[in-house]
């Protein structure tokens, strides 16, 4: 595996020993099968979520551990934006990336270094509007969630949490793709 496959593996590997789950573990197998045919890794890829899923479990998203969101998430984002683009490392990605493998060490670096690539690759396709689209997203969906904590809140509130991030972040991927086609 040359170096591009070794930086898009490197996150979610790393983001899996600091879970301590052992599914990001395969990340390399989803990038030789991203070589391969996309719409397989695709597949790959559901599946490699619904490992992660019953390997990680959260009680409610009020009392989650934000270093597992920032470990595995992110990574995972990372690596199906790099398994279905053809793209190179520019010198940007290749400065952060050392970073990365610093997080075995250090989990708030991780946090810090693969938050930085998240947010450069946005940048990088639509100069400022791809941060703005993240961070506007993130900052409704974080205030809706501590506007109804009340509700979402309750003992066994978690299947309530689940569908009302899930409609909220499917209205604002609506409302992004027709103002992102205009």
């Amino acid at each position: 595996m040359k170096l591009r496959g070794f930086l898009v593996c490197a996150a979610p590997m790393v983001g899996g020993i600091i879970v301590g789950a052992k599914t990001p573990l395969l990340s390399p197998l989803l990038y030789a099968l991203s070589r391969v045919n996309k719409n397989i890794c695709l597949i790959g890829f559901i599946v490699y979520c619904l490992a992660i899923c019953f390997e990680v479990y959260v009680n409610s998203v009020y009392s989650i551990d934000y270093t597992t969101v920032f470990a595995i998430v992110l990574p995972s984002i990372l690596l199906l934006d790099r398994c279905l683009s053809e793209r190179d490392y520019d010198t940007v990605e290749l400065a952060i990336t050392p970073f990365v493998l610093v997080g075995l060490i250090s989990k708030e670096v991780f946090v810090v270094s693969v938050s930085s690539i998240f947010l450069y690759n946005f940048w990088r396709d639509k100069p400022k509007l791809g941060v703005v689209v993240v961070s506007t997203t993130v900052f409704v969906l974080v205030m809706s969630l501590t506007t109804l904590s009340g509700v979402l809140g309750l003992k066994g509130g978690a299947s309530s949490q689940v569908a009302f991030i899930g409609a909220v972040l499917a209205l604002a991927t609506a409302i992004w793709l027709r103002l992102l086609s205009r």
